[in-house]
């Protein structure tokens, strides 16, 4: 079930971001950055986003965990009308979700949210390095555009 992120959903959230972020970059950003990681920090990070309501952030429930998270709005691309195209700011799966088709429809949703406001399209960054988050962009529709 996708849903709306609450206030109360930022300890699942931060849990959930620090072990995706764990196994997905293994290997591809310094090993000590993903040690560094702290749930602790991820939920002041999160708290004050959705406090603050910077960002649309959905989550996905299912078998009444956090199977990921989406979090977008508009772009902040300089070479982008950020009226016409949305951003996608932070998406991760939980490791126990992946290969689910969780992230896929966390992306759908986010489309049909942008497209609510006028926008007509969406971005995404990855890092370059990380073909496994690259390879998953492009099974998603996005296209490298070498930036």
């Amino acid at each position: 079930m996708i849903r709306a992120a609450t206030l109360e959903d930022a300890p699942a959230i931060a849990r959930a971001h620090v072990a995706a972020w764990s196994e997905a970059y293994a290997g591809v950003v310094p090993a000590g950055f993903l040690t560094s990681l702290s749930s602790k920090q991820r939920r002041a990070r999160w708290e004050a986003s959705l406090a603050e309501n910077r960002e649309t952030v959905l989550i996905d429930e299912r078998e009444g965990e956090l199977a990921g998270v989406i979090a977008f709005g508009p772009s902040h691309d300089r070479d982008r009308d950020s009226a016409e195209t949305g951003e996608i700011y932070v998406l991760f799966v939980a490791p126990a979700f992946w290969r689910k088709h969780v992230g896929t429809t966390l992306i759908e949703e986010a489309e049909h949210h942008i497209e609510r406001v006028g926008a007509r399209r969406l971005t995404h960054w990855v890092i370059a390095r990380h073909a496994a988050g690259r390879r998953f962009c492009e099974h998603a529709g996005f296209r490298c555009d070498g930036a």
